[in-house]
């Protein structure tokens, strides 16, 4: 059996710490190759930004045999996939699929058959107010990156829309599909462009895991439409998340939900669920493909208690030294409890070197407690606290040239610790 696994992505981190939790031997090419992602694999790759997606290729082709999967930032580049699929067994939604779900008017005939709304949407900015009530999106986008509220008219880029902003609490619900019946994984509360992580407008930065609304609320019955209608109009499989907004109301009505986008993959907010539930995630989205993994899943736990994350992002160009690593890692250690002990409270993590620029995203920290809001409280403790500490490294940094991520990656890629 051949148990070779190669993760693709802008980052695979998540992705291919699940895939090695179920036996795979894990290979991995994204933007950044840190600490975490080469301890989980036998042999990484990093791509710089110039290089993200057209090298990718070249880059799977230097790998061992055995299909690939892609995480977050991928479904934008279909041809892509297709010449990757060419070489290897893609275990994952496939291009054709990808763009029956990727354009603005194929959501809006899913939401308004789900009985959702969908943001009044266009393909051009022709006779639209620049008063901010519009968002420029890009169509390739992914995590937020690249939105703008759209406030002057000025020359765009083509591979863009305009959408009316609409509010709302922003969730996104994790989905299993390509199995009787499909199950609906956990519901999330995302992060975006909190001040507290330092992110950018729009950007994502992390989220908490809530409990899914009982079977008789309506926004779990909405859900439920969903869906449905996503099994019915598309061909969707494995892990899928659903991006969407619960407007607030003050009326004693149920609001319909906004829906604002489908994510044909594993979604950054699942390993908070995989968390809870004990099971590989990425396990489940390869056996709907037909690929089942060398360690069988154990079965999943009901879980208590919610996690949360955040991605904090870099406010000045700071050096990541051995001493810094140290501290973070000693910091959030001493406010472990007992119902974290299971797993790291630190992620993605770079390795000794690395120069990280303003505006680029440094580490992931995790919280855990019996509620969504206890939680998070956690999660904002430790985060000042770690911010403080990165804050106080780049004032004292010396050398520091204006580069993302860069200094210390080897150029074999080989990780010193292989999951075999």
């Amino acid at each position: 059996m051949n148990t070779n696994l190669l993760v693709i992505g802008a980052s695979g981190r998540f992705v291919a710490e699940s895939a090695a939790r179920a036996g795979w031997r894990v290979g991995a090419i994204d933007l950044f190759n840190d600490h975490d992602l080469r301890k989980a694999c036998c042999r990484t790759a990093r791509l710089t930004p110039g290089e993200y997606p057209a090298a990718i290729p070249a880059r799977a082709a230097e790998f061992p045999p055995g299909p690939f999967v892609y995480a977050g930032g991928l479904e934008n580049h279909p041809r892509v996939l297709a010449e990757l699929a060419i070489h290897r067994h893609l275990a994952g939604n496939e291009p054709a699929v990808l763009r029956t779900i990727r354009q603005p008017p194929e959501l809006a005939a899913l939401a308004a058959a789900a009985g959702w709304q969908y943001p009044e949407t266009h393909a051009t900015p022709d006779g639209l107010p620049t008063d901010g009530s519009f968002l420029r999106k890009p169509l390739a986008g992914a995590g937020g990156h690249g939105i703008t509220y759209w406030t002057e008219e000025r020359l765009s880029a083509p591979a863009a829309y305009w959408q009316r902003f609409a509010e709302g609490v922003s969730l996104s619900v994790s989905l299993l599909l390509g199995q009787k019946p499909p199950q609906m994984l956990g519901l999330c509360r995302q992060f975006s462009g909190l001040s507290w992580c330092h992110a950018a407008p729009f950007g994502f930065c992390g989220g908490v895991e809530l409990p899914l609304p009982p079977p008789d609320a309506p926004l779990r019955q909405s859900l439920e439409q969903l869906l449905q209608q996503i099994t019915e109009r598309t061909q969707l499989a494995g892990l899928v998340g659903v991006d969407f907004l619960l407007p607030r109301t003050h009326d004693g009505h149920s609001p319909k939900p906004i829906l604002i986008e489908i994510n044909p993959r594993p979604t950054a907010t699942m390993e908070l669920i995989e968390r809870r539930i004990g099971i590989s995630l990425v396990a489940a989205h390869l056996a709907a493909f037909d690929w089942q993994s060398p360690c069988p899943s154990p079965p999943p736990q009901v879980g208590h208690g919610s996690w949360a994350k955040a991605i904090l992002f870099a406010q000045n160009f700071v050096t990541i030294t051995s001493e810094l690593d140290q501290q973070l890692r000693l910091t959030v250690d001493q406010t472990r409890t007992a119902e974290e002990v299971a797993h790291p409270l630190l992620a993605d993590r770079p390795v000794i070197g690395n120069q990280i620029a303003p505006g680029s995203p440094i580490l992931t920290v995790f919280a855990s407690a019996a509620t969504p809001a206890a939680a998070v409280r956690r999660l904002c403790h430790r985060a000042r606290q770690l911010n403080k500490l990165l804050h106080s490294a780049a004032a004292t940094g010396t050398g520091i040239q204006p580069a993302n991520r860069r200094g210390s990656s080897d150029a074999s890629g080989i990780a010193r610790n292989c999951i075999r």
